[in-house]
C-alpha cells in the first residue's frame, strides 16, 4: 500500500497539474482533514482535476453546482460536469444527466434524451436507470425507438415472476 503524501506533497503535485493530487487536497479541504476545511477552495481543487477529466471530480462539481457548495448554485454548470462524466463512461453521470432532462432542471426538459441517458446507464446494470426506462413505459411515454425497446424490455424484466 503506498505511503499517503504529506499535505505539502499534495500541493506541491496539484500545482504541478497533478489531477489526482488535486482531487485529493479537494477532498482534504472539504474535510477538514490535516488541514483547516474550507469548501471554496474544496471546490476549486475539484474543479482544477475535473477540468483535466478525473471523472470522480466531476461528478463532485455537478453536485457542488447544484447545491450551490463551495459555489454559486449553477444548473447548467451541474449538467456540463455531468455530461463530460457521462461521457467518460460514468453510469452515475449519465442517470444523473437522464433525471436533469426528465426535470428540465439545468437543460430544456427532453423526455426523450432522458430515456437515452438512462439507456446508456441502464445498458451498464444501473438499477435506478432499469427503473427509470420501465416507469416511462409502464407510463405510456413515447420514446424514441431505441429508447422504447429497452424500457420495454426494463418494464418486462420489471414485471417477471422471477423479481
Amino acid at each position: 500500500m503506498p505511503r499517503e503524501r504529506t499535505l505539502e506533497e499534495l500541493q506541491h503535485a496539484a500545482s504541478a497539474g497533478d489531477m489526482e493530487a488535486q482531487y485529493e487536497l479537494a477532498q482534504r479541504y472539504e474535510n477538514g482533514v490535516g488541514i483547516v476545511q474550507n469548501v471554496r477552495l474544496a471546490a476549486a481543487q475539484y474543479r482544477k482535476a475535473a477540468e483535466a477529466g478525473h471523472i470522480e471530480a466531476q461528478l463532485t462539481m455537478a453536485k457542488l453546482c447544484l447545491i450551490g457548495k463551495g459555489t454559486q448554485p449553477d444548473p447548467q454548470e451541474a449538467a456540463r460536469w455531468y455530461e463530460s462524466a457521462a461521457g467518460q463512461g460514468s453510469t452515475t453521470a449519465q442517470f444523473n444527466l437522464g433525471e436533469m432532462y426528465a426535470c428540465g432542471r439545468g437543460v430544456p426538459q427532453d423526455i426523450g434524451l432522458a430515456a437515452e441517458w438512462y439507456c446508456r446507464a441502464a445498458a451498464k446494470g444501473h438499477d435506478e436507470a432499469e427503473a427509470r426506462l420501465a416507469d416511462l413505459h409502464d407510463a405510456g411515454t413515447q420514446l424514441p425507438i431505441e429508447s422504447s425497446a429497452a424500457a420495454a424490455k426494463y418494464s418486462r424484466r420489471r414485471k417477471s415472476p422471477s423479481n
